[in-house]
C-alpha cells in the first residue's frame, strides 16, 4: 500500500502520532471490507452448490421413480400371464368335463370326485402364484 498523506506527516500538535492511528483505523476498514466481500462469495458459493445438490438429488428421485415404476409393470405383466396361463387351464378342464359328461351321460358320484379334484389343482396353482407374487 503507497503511504498515504497521512503516513506522511509527522506527529501531531498535540505531541501524539495520529497519523498511524488514522492509517491503523483505514487498514481496519479496509480488512473489513475484505472479510465483508469474502463472506459474500462464500455465502453465493455455498447457495449455488446447495442448488446442484438439490437438482441432482431431484434428478435422482426422478430416475428412481421411473426405476420402480418399469420394475412394477413388468412384474404386474408377468403375474398377469401366469394367471391367465392358470385360468386357461382351467378353462380346458372344464370343458373337457363337460364333453365328458355329453358323452358319457349323467355324470356318477365317484366322477363328479374325480371332476371336481382335477379343478383344485389349476386352481390352487394359479391362486399360488398370485399370492407369491403379491
Amino acid at each position: 500500500m503507497p503511504p498515504t498523506t497521512a503516513m506522511q506527516s509527522g506527529p501531531s500538535s498535540n505531541g501524539g502520532d495520529t497519523s498511524t492511528a488514522e492509517v491503523a483505523k483505514q487498514q481496519a476498514a479496509d480488512v473489513a471490507d475484505t472479510a465483508k466481500q469474502a463472506s459474500a462469495q462464500v455465502t453465493d458459493t455455498v447457495k449455488e452448490q446447495a442448488g446442484q445438490v438439490t437438482a441432482e438429488a431431484k434428478h435422482q428421485a426422478k430416475q428412481l421413480l421411473a426405476q420402480a415404476q418399469s420394475e412394477l409393470t413388468e412384474q404386474a405383466a408377468s403375474t398377469q400371464q401366469r394367471v391367465s396361463e392358470g385360468l386357461h387351464a382351467l378353462a380346458d378342464e372344464l370343458s373337457g368335463m363337460a364333453r365328458n359328461s355329453e358323452q358319457d351321460g349323467v355324470a356318477t358320484q365317484p366322477d363328479q370326485a374325480h371332476h371336481s379334484s382335477l379343478l383344485e389343482e389349476p386352481l390352487s396353482a394359479s391362486l399360488e402364484i398370485v399370492m407369491d407374487r403379491s
